[in-house]
């Protein structure tokens, strides 16, 4: 796919799921979040 999406709330339980599902999907993904970044450090590899 290669489009880029913005997830708000990266860190919270839905913008993980969501981040998960669509980076398994192909999509590049901007992530934000307030203060949680070890949960995130999932998110952020390169698929």
């Amino acid at each position: 796919m290669g489009e880029n999406v913005l997830i708000v709330g990266a860190s919270g339980d839905i913008g993980s799921s969501i981040a998960e599902t669509l980076a398994d999907s192909g999509y590049n993904l901007i992530l934000h979040y307030n203060n949680t970044i070890e949960k995130n450090k999932r998110n952020t590899t390169t698929r």
